[in-house]
């Protein structure tokens, strides 16, 4: 069920804290809670993440990596960590799963789609078994 104040987020308080290649690493000044259908999760103040990973090479296709893409992928970074897998016993599939459901919440149209279908195909190598 979509949350109607999700719609337009505030924009996390982070600082950046390098870089990764091409995309900037930021560190979370505040916890960031993001309501999901299996409750509301919680991204930890400290958690370092680059947001939403987009390679160069796709990024006229699913735009710019800011805004609330950037919130979905915060969270996406998360579920994704050895913290939270062995947390929330997080498989791979669950976690894409929630990050397809959040840009839904979040709004992002048609985009999301091609989104989650790159996170499905390369993302298996970033994902952290507990």
């Amino acid at each position: 069920m979509k949350a109607t104040y999700w719609q337009t987020p505030d924009m996390p308080t982070f600082r950046v804290v390098g870089w990764d290649g091409e995309d900037m690493l930021i560190k979370l000044a505040h916890y960031l809670p993001i309501p999901t259908s299996r409750g509301v999760i919680t991204v930890p103040t400290g958690f370092v993440s680059d947001g939403l990973s987009i390679p160069a090479l796709v990024r006229p296709l699913v735009g710019p990596a800011t805004g609330r893409p950037f919130v979905a992928g915060l969270l996406h970074d998360w579920l994704y960590s050895k913290a939270s897998t062995a947390n929330f016993n997080m498989t791979r599939k669950n976690a894409d799963d929630l990050f397809l459901e959040v840009m839904s919440n979040l709004g992002i149209g048609f985009r999301r789609n091609l989104i989650y279908a790159a996170v499905r195909a390369f993302g298996w190598r970033f994902y952290k078994r507990k």
